[in-house]
């Protein structure tokens, strides 16, 4: 299941154009978007999951549902001169 913030209730809590991806289970959000950084996706990525499978956070292995949720951010200092 993925769904992109372009319209309904996602795009009325992200800032405009910002992308969320919603999926009933990952092994890990924030793996899947590391892979997409490294790919090159753009910032403004976010991916929610219902459940995490491997998903460790800061206190193990259960997670509340903030912790299921990552986001794709990258600094404008960043993408200047050098970066």
């Amino acid at each position: 299941m993925s769904t992109s913030g372009q319209g309904g209730a996602a795009a009325a809590v992200l800032p405009p154009g910002w992308r969320l991806e919603l999926h009933a289970a990952l092994p890990s959000t924030s793996a899947l978007l590391a892979r997409r950084a490294e790919a090159g996706e753009p910032e403004g990525l976010a991916i929610q999951a219902l459940e995490q499978t491997a998903g460790r956070g800061r206190g193990g292995p259960r997670l509340g549902l903030a912790a299921r949720q990552s986001l794709s951010l990258r600094p404008a200092a960043a993408h200047g001169p050098g970066a």
